[in-house]
């Protein structure tokens, strides 16, 4: 059966008789029995709710709702109710889509919602904030029940994603670290988030160039759902990214190791060629924001690298590390939203990662992606 037939199905089995009796004094709103029937070789036989419920499978709240559903079905003289809820439903839709969301970045592999901002801390919260945005602007207002059901079809929640545990972090907390210790790396942590945040004004501002870049989670070719293929070699492929926070511009170099392995010249070798490019056009000082990995960020050959870049372009060239733990950047956003497009596709080759990943943002601009072979990477040293 269909639902609707599910429902009509629910409706004739069951029947409303007026309660013959009513308790003295009583404040109950109940104004007739419900009577339970189920057909057996044709005809309707009288059950208990119990048997009722179990034999169908269902709950007792589905069976209350599809019985007060059944006069609005099969009521056609009242439209303007359908009408109203209509616009409630869109009242508050319009409302939630102009709230500030966050990307579900910490939890992408087991979710694809969008999370409002955790200044909202409870469903009720949100409700009245609404109910009073709504009445403040003479709006219809949804019940509550109507607004949880569009919250719902949104994909939002107010569940607040994981986030990377930081050691020091879980060490305080579980009384292994002081609060002097504590409160110095809080502090070193909020420093490197200023120090990002004024580098980021300087870059829309046009006086420098900001940048993070940050190496995404490992990804397999080929990708597929057999149970086979488990026990079957694959072929590692990685995505080095790099972020221009003054024109959120994102350059995605796809490679597998079949090209490079993952030693400090591959990534000193990604930096040069894309500042090498944006250089070329708009020479100005650059700042560099990464996290602490040393094989990957914080190592002699990077910043020698980068050093030789700079004297030959007469520019000073700064790399700033984020406190470790606390290494959440815009680079990271990328990320997530290549694993969301990722999401149940198949990849049978290493170039379809850089296909998919060219389709994943339009606006402002579609990632640029490069596909480096193994003549790309230059043999530098420290």
């Amino acid at each position: 059966m269909s639902w609707h037939e599910k429902k009509m199905y629910i409706a004739s089995m069951v029947d409303k008789t007026p309660t013959t009796r009513k308790t003295k004094n009583s404040n109950s709103r109940r104004s007739d029995t419900k009577v339970y029937y189920l057909k057996v070789n044709d005809k309707k036989e009288r059950v208990c709710l119990k048997t009722f419920l179990e034999t169908l499978g269902i709950k007792e709240w589905t069976v209350r709702y599809w019985l007060g559903e059944k006069t609005t079905i099969d009521n056609e003289s009242e439209p303007s109710a359908v009408v109203a809820t209509e616009t409630k439903k869109e009242s508050a839709r319009k409302y939630l889509m102009a709230l500030p969301k966050l990307p579900s970045h910490y939890c992408r592999q087991s979710t694809s919602k969008l999370y409002l901002e955790p200044i909202i801390q409870t469903k009720s919260q949100l409700y009245g904030l609404y109910v009073d945005y709504s009445v403040s602007r003479n709006e219809p207002v949804a019940s509550r029940k109507v607004f949880e059901g569009v919250l719902f079809e949104e994909n939002m929640s107010l569940f607040q994603p994981k986030k990377d545990a930081c050691d020091q972090c879980c060490a305080h907390k579980a009384g292994n670290m002081s609060d002097e210790q504590y409160i110095k790396h809080i502090e070193l942590k909020d420093l490197a988030r200023i120090e990002k945040t004024l580098d980021k004004e300087a870059a829309r501002k046009g006086t420098i160039h900001a940048l993070t870049a940050d190496l995404q989670a490992i990804k397999l070719c080929p990708s597929l759902n057999a149970s086979a293929l488990y026990f079957k070699t694959k072929l590692a492929v990685h995505n080095f990214t790099i972020y221009n926070l003054g024109t959120n511009g994102v350059a995605c170099y796809w490679f597998d190791e079949t090209a490079c392995d993952l030693k400090a010249t591959t990534y000193a070798s990604f930096l040069v060629d894309y500042l090498t490019k944006l250089l070329e056009n708009d020479p100005k000082d650059v700042v560099l924001f990464t996290d602490g990995c040393t094989a990957q960020n914080r190592n002699n050959i990077v910043s020698n690298a980068l050093l030789r870049l700079a004297m030959a372009k007469n520019i000073v060239i700064t790399q700033k590390y984020l406190e470790k733990g606390h290494t959440q950047m815009e680079v990271d956003s990328v990320h997530s939203v290549i694993e969301r497009k990722l999401k149940n596709r198949e990849i049978f080759l290493p170039s379809q990662y850089a296909t998919i990943t060219k389709e994943a943002r339009k606006v402002p601009s579609p990632y640029r992606v490069i596909t480096p072979d193994h003549t790309f990477f230059k043999k530098l040293c420290s």
